[in-house]
């Protein structure tokens, strides 16, 4: 990539979800993939490539085992050629299926059915990925991951969370998932990790020299989450960011926000759900001096043009 090459991020509206596509020069990076279940009004992140001639995809990145996050991603492998994936469990067996997860199809992920068929989707987009050769590095539960996933010219994009040493616990529940053998046993594992996941979601920084950084947040909130941790290893100063939990209230404080001069703040989410953080935002713009960008809104928006990079929140396509 020449010095010059614009880089771009799209933060697409993908209804209730998360889907940021980064193009730097040749290469095209997808952090999460929102979900396939009907909405109204989202975008279709395979569409979307598709529409700008996008043919492969270099990097597939996952931040957490949520379906509004990871249910894109294996419609994506289906249809592109992937260079490199990048996922928070390399390896995950299902249990047996439960009773309660027979009947629904397409379930909400918050319901035992929907629970369960996240595994397995994410089961099938790991052998998918297996079954093209392409490689699958994780996400910081081992000291031989990488935190940086990639260097263009002079831009990176690393992991600032987990890292090692953080001690996720989520790899034990995912590991206990093919042990499981009583139906509670089962359907308890399932929620803990769902309930789990999203404190140690991963989180993603991309920096250009002379640009602000963008911090990617993924579901990073809630008890057990670690914004100190990464506010104290990292420059988070005047950073563009794409919230955590889809801007709710469970995401750090204003002041920590306040404390670090953000430059843009986005939140991806549904219409629906954005009357719920409607007071927390209000916070957010007093304490910071910056409105709450949102993938719901009628068109879309310019979060910031520099010589170098530029981000985009897009209103939904059809």
């Amino acid at each position: 990539m020449g010095p010059m090459t614009l880089i771009t991020v799209h933060i697409l509206d993908v209804g209730q979800g998360s889907c940021a596509v980064i193009l730097a020069g040749d290469r095209v990076s997808v952090i999460d993939g929102g979900t396939t279940r009907a909405a109204r009004e989202r975008t279709d992140p395979v569409a979307w490539l598709r529409g700008r001639g996008i043919t492969a995809i270099h990097d597939l990145i996952l931040t957490h085992l949520h379906r509004d996050h990871a249910q894109g991603l294996l419609a994506l492998a289906r249809e592109f050629p992937v260079g490199r994936a990048f996922l928070p469990y390399p390896r995950l067996t299902p249990p047996r299926r439960p009773a309660r997860a027979y009947g629904e199809v397409d379930a909400d992920v918050d319901s035992p059915a929907g629970q369960y068929q996240l595994i397995t989707e994410y089961r099938d987009l790991l052998s998918l990925l297996e079954e093209a050769g392409t490689p699958v590095s994780g996400l910081g539960f081992s000291a031989e991951d990488n935190p940086v996933l990639w260097g263009e010219g002079a831009a990176v994009l690393e992991r600032v969370y987990p890292l090692p040493g953080d001690r996720p616990v989520t790899p034990a529940l995912v590991d206990a998932l093919p042990l499981a053998q009583s139906e509670e046993r089962i359907l308890s594992v399932l929620d803990e990790l769902s309930e789990t996941t999203n404190a140690e979601s991963a989180v993603f920084i991309l920096r250009l020299p002379g640009e602000p950084a963008v911090v990617f947040a993924g579901d990073h909130s809630g008890p057990g989450s670690a914004w100190e941790r990464i506010g104290a290893r990292t420059d988070l100063a005047g950073a563009i960011w794409v919230l955590p939990h889809h801007g709710r209230p469970d995401g750090p404080p204003p002041a920590f926000y306040r404390a670090r001069s953000p430059r843009a703040l986005i939140a991806s989410l549904a219409a629906s759900r954005a009357a719920e953080c409607g007071s927390y935002w209000e916070d957010l713009a007093e304490d910071t001096g910056c409105e709450v960008m949102t993938t719901a809104q009628p068109r879309p928006r310019v979060a910031w043009r520099g010589g170098g990079l530029e981000v985009r929140v897009d209103a939904a396509t059809g």
